[in-house]
């Protein structure tokens, strides 16, 4: 998933709850497959409903359970009404009773609710339905209807091109957004941050009700059937409830990028003065199937892959089976082609083997991103390119990991997603190069290597959730013959995974008296052992290494050589087997630094004000 979170953060703080309270009896189970004329005639005009009473008396002992587990979603959702901003949806949840209670809470932003099939009370922000008394693991359905009008970029909106008038419609749903659409157990971020886990729907019947016959519609598995203007999905395959999501144009023209080896095609739907290019862009995402089913494991969300553009969005969001892809990079052939490749990795990263809350966020973004910039890339670029890429990973993840308010890897419970900013891509660049520092250390353990060991993380964790500490269990379980393979792990996750900053290591005092200078560690992230330092002719070949060890705060004078070339350049750490960022103010040697590529042009802005 890429995004512009300072824009995001703008406009959610610009939204304000209503307070109005709604609550309504028992009402006959709604048809799950059209919208009734008659409910959303009275949706369309109704006023906001008088508050009634809870349907308890106060002697009612209220036990609230929320649901996580064996969801599934059936929803009709209506667009027909686009033009205004408002939409209409009829949606059904079931589910087996977490725990024993009489109260099911979910979640759902600013929505009138009609009727459902159970007495319910509304906040427009918390809705709490009373089905009566419950044991655990009983099946329950809570069934509603309700309209809502597009308030902000958040959850189902109209995508519109100004100058060419296209559209799509949609909801864009990372990561708290789902509410803004849909009644589910998940809350919007800040407002109950206690209730925001990524929660799984095991599976989905969604059906979309367009406009008329030029309308197509992509979604959850690709493509749907369609009975006039309604068009309907169903995947059975478990996601992330952000994942789920369609997109409705009659401006859309479909094609096919072409088949992996088993058979995964890869379906583009743009607007026609795209198409040409985007059949340049998107073979990618086949070779891109065809590598991960090689590398790691199967493609489990059907046999189709879609790639989709929105217009005024920024950047790729990896929706199963209805990936959104921003016409503005996809403008551009590189980064078309590299937000095509990392949104198709995350129906393995992300989708598939599912972060379990929003602190192991980096389980999605950072396997995704060590999978596609430290490996998959080099099969779609030179090598050139691709070692240019792996440098700017390595570059940015230092400067992140090692500012002043950076933040760690998995980040404390206690801050929001959403607040982070600038640091939540942390769990992308430095996600990754913290992998690297796995894959470099695992040659050590018999001389394994990190991508097969993905192979069989993949094969025993797919369509599960998983946190942080189970990847840290895995490395131990599969390191296990080396006596000190739990310590060892347990101390790389807690200097780099459980903390921050980086260090930031200051070069100075150079020296033309045997080429030797002073390396000091800052003070700030662990100590350094075996950190090589390389002093290196201009062709590249080393003259002479050296090894360091650098505990925190202190100095160490690293001597060079006597007899010999003057070095043209010198290398610390050239093997990254740590991460770190290096101090060169004052610096008068030869050039110094940690990659011995030069880094590439950024493919996607830093900056959180910049879409990408």
């Amino acid at each position: 998933m890429k995004k512009t979170c300072a824009l995001i953060l703008i406009l959610f703080f610009a939204l304000s709850c209503d307070d109005a309270k709604q609550t309504r009896p028992d009402a006959d189970a709604t048809d799950d497959t059209a919208v009734n004329d008659d409910v959303l005639d009275e949706l369309l005009t109704e006023d906001a409903p008088d508050e009634d009473t809870v349907p308890f008396d106060g002697d009612f002992e209220q036990i609230v359970v929320i649901p996580k587990e064996g969801i599934e979603l059936t929803a009709t959702v209506d667009i027909t009404r686009w033009q205004e901003r408002l939409f209409t949806v009829i949606e059904k949840l079931s589910f087996p009773a977490p725990a024993d209670g009489n109260t099911v809470k979910l979640f759902g932003e600013k929505m009138s609710i009609a009727q459902a099939s159970v007495p319910f009370e509304n906040d427009q922000h918390t809705i709490l339905f009373f089905p009566g008394e419950f044991k655990a693991g009983d099946p329950l359905v809570i069934e509603a209807t309700f309209s809502f009008e597009q308030s902000s970029s958040m959850g189902l909106r109209v995508w519109e091109d100004d100058a060419t008038d296209e559209k799509v419609v949609g909801p864009f749903t990372e990561p708290y957004f789902t509410p803004y659409w849909l009644i589910v157990p998940q809350s919007p971020f800040k407002t109950d941050k206690d209730n925001d886990a990524n929660v799984p729907v095991e599976k989905v019947k969604l059906s979309v009700v367009v406009p008329g016959d030029e309308w197509q519609v992509m979604g959850p598995g690709v493509t749907g059937t369609r009975e006039g203007d309604v068009v309907t999905f169903t995947m059975d395959t478990p996601m992330p409830f952000y994942a789920l999501s369609f997109a409705a144009s009659p401006d859309h023209t479909y094609f096919s990028a072409g088949k992996s080896a088993s058979g995964v095609e890869v379906i583009g739907a743009g607007f026609a003065r795209e198409i040409e290019n985007l059949k340049q862009i998107y073979p990618a995402g086949v070779a891109t199937v065809d590598w991960m089913e090689e590398h790691l494991g199967p493609y489990e969300f059907g046999d189709k892959v879609g790639l989709v553009s929105i217009p005024d969005f920024g950047g790729g969001m990896e929706h199963v089976g209805v990936i959104y892809m921003g016409t503005d990079v996809l403008a551009d052939y590189d980064s078309g082609l590299f937000v095509t490749v990392h949104e198709i990795v995350h129906n393995w990263w992300g989708d598939n083997v599912r972060f379990a809350d929003w602190p192991d966020f980096w389980v999605a973004e950072g396997f995704d991103e060590w999978t596609t910039n430290y490996n998959l890339m080099a099969v779609l670029e030179d090598a050139d390119a691709f070692a240019a890429r792996r440098a700017q990973y390595r570059s940015v993840a230092a400067l992140l990991c090692s500012s002043a308010d950076a933040v760690p890897l998995k980040f404390d419970a206690d801050k929001d997603f959403m607040t982070l900013d600038m640091q939540i891509q942390t769990s992308y660049y430095y996600g990754a190069a913290f992998l690297e520092m796995v894959n470099k250390r695992l040659a050590g353990f018999n001389g394994q290597s990190l991508l097969p060991l993905l192979k069989l993380w993949f094969e025993e964790k797919h369509l599960t959730t998983v946190t942080t500490e189970d990847f840290l269990d895995f490395l131990i379980a599969h390191t296990s013959d080396a006596l000190n393979s739990t310590t060892y792990w347990n101390s790389l996750f807690d200097d780099w995974v459980y903390s921050a900053p980086c260090p930031t290591l200051k070069v100075s005092n150079y020296t033309e008296d045997c080429y030797g200078f002073t390396l000091t560690h800052g003070g700030k992230g662990p100590d350094l052992f075996n950190l090589s330092v390389q002093f290196l002719e201009e062709d590249g070949s080393v003259i002479v290494e050296k090894s360091v060890e650098l505990k925190k705060g202190e100095s160490e004078i690293v001597g060079g050589y006597c007899d010999g070339p003057a070095p043209a350049r010198i290398l610390i750490d050239p093997e990254w087997s740590y991460v770190f960022s290096l101090d060169t103010t004052g610096w008068k040697g030869p050039e110094i630094g940690y990659i011995d590529t030069a880094p590439a042009k950024r493919r996607y802005p830093l900056s959180p004000k910049e879409r990408y």
